[in-house]
């Protein structure tokens, strides 16, 4: 009983935005039942909130290690490796949430925005065009699988991707198109 209010008075403290005292209060929750996961996985989120990456990702494995089968703590540790640069690391955690729901659209997302720091350009597209076949309204993967292009000096189809992606609302392809377009 106390382990559920601990955890729900950290989940209060967090929409407060008191991250440290939710990250106390999930402490708490942990010093009841170490196996808790959910304490784990809340304990990440409020480390993101505070920049602790590195508390993250120990949040995240912890979680993971308790929920192997959950794909969204891989997803979730993985943005965390990506925070501090570490895109092989963070690319090999979104390939195993996507291996554990081949449709995460954000696992896509996310693992070409790391393919694409490593100028794994042409990987990046893949993954981008994954998560538009799955969204096809997806606005900002259209925008930065048009970027990608554009890297692969392929402006026609990168001009295209802005376009469509401007009109699905993507705040950053106007800025594109007067860029890359002519």
């Amino acid at each position: 009983m106390f382990l559920d209010c601990y955890n729900n008075r950290g989940l209060a403290k967090y929409g407060l935005h008191n991250y440290k005292g939710a990250l106390e209060d999930y402490n708490k929750a942990i010093s009841i039942n170490e196996k808790y996961a959910n304490a784990y996985y809340n304990m990440g989120l409020a480390n993101d909130m505070l920049s602790n990456y590195y508390d993250e990702i120990g949040n995240y494995s912890k979680y993971v290690n308790l929920e192997p089968n959950d794909p969204i703590g891989y997803s979730k540790r993985a943005e965390a490796k990506y925070s501090l640069e570490d895109y092989k690391s963070a690319i090999e955690d979104f390939d195993i949430a996507i291996s554990l729901d081949s449709n995460f659209i954000g696992a896509y997302f996310d693992r070409g925005l790391s393919k694409q720091k490593l100028n794994d350009f042409k990987g990046a597209i893949e993954d981008y065009s994954k998560a538009i076949t799955l969204e096809p309204k997806f606005a900002d993967a259209y925008n930065n699988r048009g970027y990608t292009k554009h890297l692969l000096n392929d402006d026609i189809g990168a001009c295209a991707d802005f376009k469509k992606a401007l009109a699905l609302g993507s705040k950053n392809a106007a800025g594109n198109i007067s860029k890359y377009c002519k």
